[in-house]
């Protein structure tokens, strides 16, 4: 497994959420869940209150217990109009109890209904991801 950590592997075992705000607005109340359709909060990760334009964050827990595989990761926050919006599945985990997590999320836009357009990248306990959620995008 170790092969498979690339860049990751100086991470702590247990899941770590890095969160950049490279956007030009303020961004707020974003919280992390690992779940699944029917529970999308079946674990707390945890939340991060603000964000100023050019600021970090990191969550951070040593252990998971994720007693399931088929997990994804979802994210919620709030758009302008006061309504929560769920990102869907920002990071996938197809194992169980896997050791360590990785998401480096980097939020480069937020257009004018308060969507965020993201650029995720990380580990999963299995292999590397990388990928974009554009707020933009045909469903």
């Amino acid at each position: 497994m170790i092969d498979t950590q690339g860049e990751y592997r100086k991470y702590d075992t247990g899941v770590t959420i890095e969160v950049k705000n490279s956007s030009q607005q303020d961004i707020s109340n974003l919280k992390f869940s690992f779940g699944h359709l029917l529970d999308i909060n079946f674990q707390e990760i945890g939340e991060i209150k603000q964000l100023k334009p050019g600021q970090s964050s990191k969550l951070t827990g040593k252990s998971m217990d994720l007693s399931s595989s088929d997990l994804s990761m979802y994210m919620q926050y709030y758009l302008k109009d006061g309504e929560t919006k769920v990102e869907n599945s920002i990071f996938y985990l197809d194992t169980i109890n896997p050791k360590k997590v990785v998401a480096l999320i980097d939020i480069t836009k937020v257009d004018d209904e308060g969507n965020l357009l993201l650029n995720v990248e990380g580990y999963n306990g299995f292999t590397q991801i990388t990928g974009e959620i554009d707020p933009d995008r045909d469903n």
